[in-house]
């Protein structure tokens, strides 16, 4: 992926990773920062937060091959 993504193509990036895992899995955030859940029957539940989409995208890339 390039690395200009705008926000749009980051979200669309992270959601379809976290889909990977379950497609119960899902991307939303808060006031303050955005949330990654990932939802396993196997590995349980996780969540991942971050201030921004760039960081999110960072922290799922390590976690979800």
């Amino acid at each position: 992926m390039s690395k200009s993504m705008n926000n749009q193509q980051l979200y669309n990036y992270i959601l379809e990773k976290v889909k990977s895992v379950s497609s119960e899995s899902y991307v939303t955030f808060d006031s303050k920062e955005y949330i990654a859940r990932t939802k396993d029957k196997f590995l349980g539940n996780k969540e991942y937060r971050a201030k921004t989409l760039v960081e999110l995208k960072e922290i799922i890339d390590e976690v979800i091959e």
